[in-house]
């Protein structure tokens, strides 16, 4: 009788260990908060941090069990006219008037550093999963507050970001749960100083190790360790919506995706037109990532994002699965001492 109990009571122990252990697994939680134009976003081992409170919006993506880290900076927004017809920026396609022996007076910088532009904080925005209090995603926003640029004092530009707990899918674009954080870019009332040119706007990919791999979304390896800045380098866009960047290091892939399309908006009608992309490195492991947009009359909104691979988050799972199988031995040990 002894036995039995014996035996009922580390059954009801492994049932408490499967219990507790699961529900730490499952007690993660999308945690928010926003510091000096700074916002934190974690997820189990994932920190992600946007800050637009410094010289430039930057994003800086950590997985905390790897070591693995990268930033995205956005740096600057260029007018250019595109001479070979190939739908992306390069250097050379900067000097808009190269064409016109007599341009207008008095002459405009054609480029506006992402550096003079102040940016309000818009406050977060929570869904829930329903009936519940449990966070399902996180959506907040940053707005141009002011442009130092005078030429440019009219122009708007927002970040509006989603940080989502289960793969969602907007506009063919599909965003990973937990751990990709998308943001749209919208911009409106540019400048136009001619009305035959395309918009391209940097992005820098900094991967922090010089160890690190970076290619594009053919899978072609980036050289970073050489200064092509001024020959930038058309990438061809796959037949997914999505194209990513992909930056390999500790053992992990993460990346910078960017979507082949936009909207553009003319006469309060959205229609989807072209983005293309293109780049060069600095020679210092940064690649300068360039996505053009074509001329637009009012606004175009944009869906780029950055994330890593969701198997970094499995630990949970693997933890119920070790400390349940140990659960089990015990009791069967229990069992067999029991029958001898």
């Amino acid at each position: 009788m002894k036995n039995k109990v014996k035996i009922i009571g580390l059954s009801m122990m492994v049932l408490m260990m499967l219990t507790l252990t699961q529900a730490s697994a499952g007690n993660k939680v999308l945690g928010y908060q926003e510091q000096n134009k700074v916002v934190t976003l974690t997820y189990d081992t994932i920190t992600i941090k946007v800050n637009a409170g410094g010289m430039v919006p930057k994003f800086q993506y950590t997985e905390e069990n790897s070591g693995f880290d990268f930033n995205i900076m956005m740096r600057s927004i260029t007018e250019y006219l595109d001479f070979n017809e190939d739908g992306a920026f390069q250097y050379n396609e900067t000097g808009i008037w190269m064409d016109d022996p007599s341009p207008p007076e008095p002459a405009h910088s054609n480029v506006l550093a992402l550096s003079s532009i102040r940016w309000t904080f818009g406050g977060f925005d929570i869904d829930y999963v329903e009936g519940t209090e449990e966070v399902s995603a996180v959506h907040f926003n940053f707005t141009s507050e002011m442009v130092m640029d005078p030429f440019y004092s009219d122009f708007e530009m927002e970040i509006v970001a989603h940080m989502y707990l289960v793969d969602t899918t907007t506009l063919g674009y599909t965003v990973i749960g937990k751990s990709e954080l998308k943001f749209d870019i919208v911009m409106r009332n540019w400048n136009w100083q001619r009305d035959d040119t395309n918009l391209a706007l940097r992005f820098d990919i900094a991967p922090i190790k010089n160890t690190y791999q970076l290619s594009d979304t053919n899978d072609v390896a980036c050289d970073l360790g050489a200064n092509s800045s001024g020959f930038e380098n058309k990438v061809e866009n796959t037949e997914s919506i999505k194209q990513q960047y992909k930056i390999a290091g500790e053992g992990v892939e993460g990346w910078f995706a960017y979507a082949n399309q936009a909207q553009y908006k003319e006469a309060s009608t959205y229609e989807y037109g072209s983005v293309n992309a293109s780049h060069s490195a600095l020679g210092d492991g940064t690649l300068q990532t360039y996505l053009s947009f074509e001329h637009f009359e009012d606004e175009v909104v944009y869906d780029p994002s950055l994330g890593v691979g969701e198997d970094v988050l499995k630990t949970g799972s693997l933890e119920l699965i070790f400390i349940g199988s140990g659960a089990l031995m015990i009791l069967g040990l229990v069992l067999l001492r029991r029958r001898n």
